[in-house]
């Protein structure tokens, strides 16, 4: 198994266990960011449900862009060329989950499965789980790792 499908499949695992969105696609990178998981848990706790289910910003996007965050820093306040490369990297790199799901805002993609919810294995059925892990993987595609 690859690194990628570990993340991956951490990602899921985490989610299915109960984690947030936000937690299930942070906490698998601890290891590449040097921050230990239970960190991540707790520092993404309140992203999820599209920011403590306000159903805005999915979790998912709000995790991814706390890991790229995490994996390129960007440390000086006044270097503003440093600034607006992470800015445009960043938006790349959401822009590629919007393509693939038409938005980021929750409500817009759990729509059709708030109107229908599943009867039975809530988190399995939930479509939250293939967001993570298709966020899992785009960033594991922008951070090189394989």
């Amino acid at each position: 198994m690859t690194e990628k499908q570990k993340l991956i499949k951490r990602a899921g695992d985490m989610f299915i266990e109960g984690y947030n969105c936000a937690q299930s696609t942070t906490a698998p990178f601890n290891d590449i960011v040097g921050v230990d998981e239970d960190t991540l848990i707790k520092a993404s706790c309140a992203f999820g449900g599209g920011v403590a289910r306000l159903r805005n910003v999915c979790g998912v996007v709000s995790g991814i862009a706390f890991i790229f965050g995490l994996s390129s820093p960007c440390l000086d306040v006044t270097d503003e060329d440093a600034k607006a490369d992470m800015y445009g990297k960043a938006q790349e790199l959401i822009s590629k989950f919007t393509a693939k799901n038409e938005t980021v805002i929750c409500s817009e993609l759990l729509d059709d499965f708030e109107k229908n919810p599943p009867k039975s294995e809530p988190y399995k059925d939930n479509p939250c789980l293939k967001l993570v892990e298709d966020g899992v993987a785009l960033l594991c595609d922008y951070l090189g790792i394989e």
